[in-house]
């Protein structure tokens, strides 16, 4: 099924409002010399079918979107990539993992997993973990500064649709657990988080700086 706004394909849509400003169209009968040589485009993760073990997700590995979000981003995949193939625009397609860094507002914060995971612990709720393997359960990370860095500093290749996965490093959920417990010392509630069961251990292949995830939490988060 393709993600659907208004009962239309979001690939509809693109092609109805959004493909005369790529055609240089800015206004009605009227062309302009403008266009786009480059798109950089950002997709989650979670657009990957989920593995079954901690093996490294490369940038090939099979898809797999549950919710519509998902699949919005892989159909705006697939579009990019159509309209690569008919004007030989330069797609760049990143996948990227849990974000960590740059500038956020306290309001937002919430929506980004990390710092509602921290906030959790900091009034007192936390992971409860019972059967061995949920110690193995975890996911990549991205520093957002660094990302941005090297969006900048990319050369993008002419004429070509590449896909990539970024990620500044990997941990576990129990490793976390550990960490934040270790830095709130104050007692938890018991069996009040549930743990994420996956595996996301994106392997990156666009050169991205190795990070500490816990020293970036103490400069970034805390």
């Amino acid at each position: 099924a393709i993600a659907r706004e208004n009962s239309r394909p979001i690939s509809v849509y693109w092609k109805d409002h959004l493909l005369p400003f790529f055609e240089g169209e800015f206004s009605p009968g009227k062309k302009s010399q403008l266009r786009l040589e480059s798109i950089q485009f950002v997709s989650p993760q979670l657009v990957y079918q989920t593995p079954n073990s901690n093996q490294e997700i490369l940038s090939t590995h099979p898809l797999g979107p549950s919710e519509v979000y998902e699949y919005q981003k892989i159909d705006l995949e697939f579009f990019l990539t159509m309209l690569q193939n008919r004007d030989h625009t330069c797609v760049e397609i990143y996948r990227i993992p849990i974000l960590v860094g740059g500038k956020i507002l306290p309001a937002q914060a919430q929506a980004q997993y990390l710092y509602a995971w921290v906030k959790a612990y900091e009034q007192g709720h936390c992971w409860k973990f019972g059967a061995e393997v949920d110690e193995s359960y975890g996911s990549a990370w991205l520093n957002v500064a660094d990302f941005c860095k090297r969006l900048v500093a990319s050369k993008p290749k002419q004429h070509a649709t590449s896909i990539r996965n970024a990620a500044s490093g990997t941990f576990t959920y129990h490793a976390l657990h550990e960490f934040l417990s270790r830095h709130f010392t104050h007692e938890y509630v018991e069996a009040d988080l549930r743990v994420p069961r996956s595996h996301f251990y994106l392997r990156d292949d666009f050169d991205m700086p190795e990070r500490s995830l816990y020293q970036m939490i103490r400069a970034e988060v805390l």
